[in-house]
């Protein structure tokens, strides 16, 4: 398991890239720090995760991104299907986990809750992006 993070003021891209049959988040189709709370901002700071989600949902869309939004993935414990699922926020490229958060500060429990997600989807990179700090923050976790 690996995960880096990056946290700076007036970040403008988040950059993920991969190769020989990975994807790449580079660029467009990913709202940056500006969309969200830089010089003319769109949303700013302060709103509900699920605002920062539709405005990724927007973005990807508009950038032409395959993804599906709050993919649900089975938990099995000792044979049996349990009856609750996990929902992953995005899967982009069928490869990429995408969770959104906004809270004051990513902690440890929420790259827990990552890791659980690639487990049970079969994936094995995720991206944790954090909207509620006073910077974008973000870390990439692999399984």
């Amino acid at each position: 398991m690996a995960v880096h993070g990056i946290a700076r003021h007036g970040l403008t891209r988040i950059s993920l890239i991969h190769t020989n049959g990975r994807a790449a988040l580079q660029g467009g189709g990913f709202p940056t720090r500006r969309h969200l709370h830089g010089d003319s901002p769109q949303l700013g700071k302060g709103h509900d995760e699920v605002i920062y989600k539709d405005a990724l949902l927007v973005e990807l869309s508009r950038a032409g991104i395959p993804f599906l939004r709050e993919k649900n993935y089975e938990i099995t414990y000792k044979g049996v299907i349990l009856p609750h699922y996990y929902y992953a926020d995005f899967v982009v490229w069928d490869k990429i986990l995408l969770e959104a958060k906004a809270v004051e500060k990513l902690t440890d429990s929420h790259v827990k809750q990552v890791l659980n997600y690639l487990a049970a989807s079969k994936l094995r990179l995720g991206l944790l992006v954090n909207f509620g700090g006073d910077s974008l923050e973000w870390k990439r976790v692999v399984l």
